[in-house]
């Protein structure tokens, strides 16, 4: 072979040689721009989720007041009733107390 044959595969194996380093770099800087992307990608999600998490939060605390207000105010009308049911329930029994009072001394 000759010398300049011999100089032309020396080149371009070289140049084949520069060409894979310039490829693995490249496939280097897909990948941490990948890695990147996705770290970004999910703080922005977490993120997100949070933000969403922290609405959905309110919005069940805010029912649960509203459920809790309302019970309270269908409590409070119960007691009321029994209140007014306990109260002529006790004229009842102070009418039959002082009845059978009057009875026993003959005073009617």
């Amino acid at each position: 072979m000759s010398m300049d044959a011999l100089k032309s595969i020396k080149l371009t194996e070289d140049e084949a040689d520069d060409l894979k380093k310039q490829a693995v770099q490249k496939a280097r800087e897909i990948v941490v721009a990948a890695e990147r992307e996705g770290d970004s990608l999910l703080r922005n999600v977490t993120k997100e989720a949070q933000q969403n998490s922290q609405v959905l939060l309110e919005k069940a605390e805010r029912e649960a007041e509203t459920e809790v207000e309302l019970l309270r105010k269908t409590h409070e009308k119960q007691k009321q009733i029994l209140i007014k049911k306990a109260n002529a329930g006790m004229q009842k029994a102070v009418s039959m107390i002082v009845g059978k009072v009057v009875d026993l001394n003959g005073n009617r």
